[in-house]
């Protein structure tokens, strides 16, 4: 068409700029036409102010059609023009359409109002769309879905405006930072706008990216070029493990212990290519999302080494801490220890079957750790290295009652008190039920203990001699007449039908039965 042959890039501006301003849909779908001609045209191949001015028109008219496959050729023609002379002209150009499409999002979502929630926007994808169209379409609710039919394009379109955004700023030295602020941006998008969806497809789109990163910049020194538009280095890999802590943080905050264990990995196989030490704050907030992940997972073991670390980090380079933050994490590095199962078949990495023992070993391999963890292991190191001495006094006291003391008749009752403080704290609640079930484990072999003490006495007095001790023993011990009258009637079956039975009202009074 003869309005497209423009010699010059500025009348090509003004004339696109004068069909916008007519404001009609057929006026800016001949302004893209107009813009994208100059874009592609070999003879202005030198980059100029009035590109940028240019460009950036282009994309507000794609922003307002919604148009993400011309703001995407857009996006790829203007990086091919400028990412030589100035790469910095892409970065203002990306952010500016990242700007206009968040804005646009907002908007829409302000119209929605405050009672349309995040999680209830569905973009119709996923395994579920089907059901979604059928259940939108018998909803009473017309407003909701109106609402919905607002924000819902909008969303969709800057997810895709993220998307383009890196994968045209992808494996660049030039553009490096402009992908990393690229990922941070999208990771709030998926936080703010509960996207779980898009959430595991960026974490996906990101490890590809650098997969591939280091597989063109093998391929590079294979064919001996020089001159790569990648160099891996510990600065490069640095940026990617500053942008893998974001994703982390955004997957402990929407849940998605899945991604987060996945990110993990990644965290750990990158700094394993970095050769200089990683910051004490990026360790420290590596393994304070373990801890919070086998916590979620229910691996109390690898939960309580990940807080070891986690502690020690805290107590040799945060010169902030305070000795009350300090005597609370202490406290609660204990009471994870205890509360990890006494049996020893989840104990130890060699019991496990051959998947389970290969996860573990991996799991242990993310704490930095070469040897099979146990609990044994991780109570001496408790106690070797003095921690005992940093927590309250409470926990202190039941640490010794549950590992250290002798005490069958008042074990229950002093622990539970110390259990009812736990549930009252949010910090120290989570522990609560291991710390029953190990409070059951001691009872009973404690009681075990007793009653071996018992049958010795049997072989070695007389029967009816026995009989009087045991009579009195239990009589003092659980303060019940009924037992020690079947005692002495010598009624040794319903007795020990009994017995049990005073057991459970024993444990039942305390508040223990709801442990098993």
């Amino acid at each position: 068409m003869s309005h497209h042959n423009f010699k010059k890039p500025v009348n090509a501006l003004r004339r696109a700029q004068e069909l916008y301003n007519a404001g009609t849909l057929k006026g800016k779908q001949f302004a893209i036409e107009i813009l994208q001609s100059v874009l592609n045209n070999r003879r202005h191949k030198q980059w100029t102010a009035t590109h940028e001015d240019l460009i950036k028109l282009y994309l507000k008219i794609c922003v307002d059609l919604r148009n993400k496959n011309h703001a995407k050729d857009g996006l790829y023609s203007y990086r091919t023009l400028c990412q030589r002379e100035n790469p910095r002209s892409l970065e203002i150009v990306v952010n500016y359409l990242i700007d206009l499409s968040e804005q646009k999002c907002e908007e829409a979502r302000v119209l929605a109002g405050d009672k349309l929630k995040m999680s209830e926007l569905d973009a119709g994808e996923g395994e579920n769309a089907g059901e979604n169209i059928i259940l939108s379409a018998v909803n009473s609710q017309g407003t909701s879905r109106m609402n919905k039919e607002l924000v819902v394009p909008w969303i969709k379109f800057m997810w895709e405006a993220y998307r383009s955004v890196l994968e045209v700023t992808k494996n660049n030295k030039s553009l490096i930072e402009v992908y990393q602020n690229t990922c941070v941006r999208a990771y709030k998008f998926c936080s703010t706008y509960e996207r779980t969806l898009e959430f595991r497809k960026l974490n996906d789109m990101i490890k590809k990216h650098l997969q591939d990163s280091i597989k063109y910049y093998d391929k590079d020194r294979e064919s001996g070029k020089k001159h790569s538009l990648i160099e891996l280095d510990a600065d490069y890999f640095e940026l990617h493990l500053d942008t893998r802590f974001i994703g982390l943080e955004t997957a402990t905050e929407m849940k998605q212990w899945n991604q987060a264990y996945q990110i993990v990995e990644e965290i750990y196989s990158i700094m394993a290519k970095i050769d200089r030490p990683i910051k004490p704050q990026m360790m420290a907030a590596y393994y304070k999302s373990l801890s919070d992940m086998f916590l979620v997972s229910k691996s109390y073991l690898f939960h309580a080494y990940a807080w070891l670390k986690f502690y020690h980090l805290n107590e040799k380079n945060n010169q902030s801490l305070d000795e009350n933050e300090l005597t609370r994490m202490a406290s609660a590095l204990t009471l994870s220890a205890l509360a990890v199962p006494v049996v020893k078949r989840h104990d130890s990495v060699s019991s496990w079957s051959n998947d389970e023992a290969d996860k573990k070993k991996r799991m242990a391999a993310l704490l930095g750790y070469t040897f099979n963890p146990n609990r044994d292991t991780l109570l001496e190191q408790i106690t070797s290295m003095g921690l005992l001495e940093h927590c309250e006094p409470w926990v202190q006291e039941l640490f010794s009652l549950l590992e250290k003391e002798f005490c069958p008749h008042d074990l229950v009752s002093n622990v539970v008190k110390h259990l009812d403080h736990m549930k009252q704290e949010n910090s120290f609640s989570e522990y609560c039920s291991g710390i029953e079930e190990l409070l059951i484990i001691r009872l009973c072999q404690q009681l075990s203990k007793v009653c071996v003490f018992f049958f010795v006495f049997l072989f070695c007095f007389s029967f009816f001699d026995f009989i009087i001790f045991f009579f009195f023993f239990f009589f003092f011990f659980f303060r019940h007449q009924i037992l020690a009258t079947l005692a002495t009637h010598r009624r040794p079956s319903l007795f020990l039908l009994l017995l049990l039975h005073e057991f459970a009202n024993e444990f039942q009074g305390r508040h223990i039965i709801g442990a098993v």
